[in-house]
């Protein structure tokens, strides 16, 4: 189930790949570039449409963050804040049990 999510997930990477290597082109395409980062992180946070475990999804959001700052989507204060969240989220995850 991981890796049909993580597939999903993936399938925007050659967009995200077409702006990240323009991100210094233009701020057009860098904001565009954030913005769907930002949405496949989201929504691989908050959708529970699959049965991932919880650090499953902790582990993809996380690898996610770095793959975003790795490609300068992010910067480090933006990354700190996504595993933040994420972390939020999984400590959260427990407290519903």
């Amino acid at each position: 189930m991981f890796a049909n999510r993580m597939s999903a997930a993936m399938n925007m990477r050659p967009t995200l790949e077409f702006y990240s290597s323009w991100a210094m082109e233009g701020r057009v395409m860098y904001i565009e570039a954030k913005m769907l980062a930002y949405s496949t992180w989201h929504e691989l946070l908050t959708s529970h449409e699959t049965a991932m475990k919880p650090e499953e999804r902790y582990n993809a959001l996380l690898e996610l963050a770095d793959e975003y700052f790795n490609r300068r989507i992010v910067d480090s204060s933006e990354r700190n804040t996504l595993i933040e969240v994420a972390t939020t989220a999984f400590m959260r995850s427990f407290a519903e049990l």
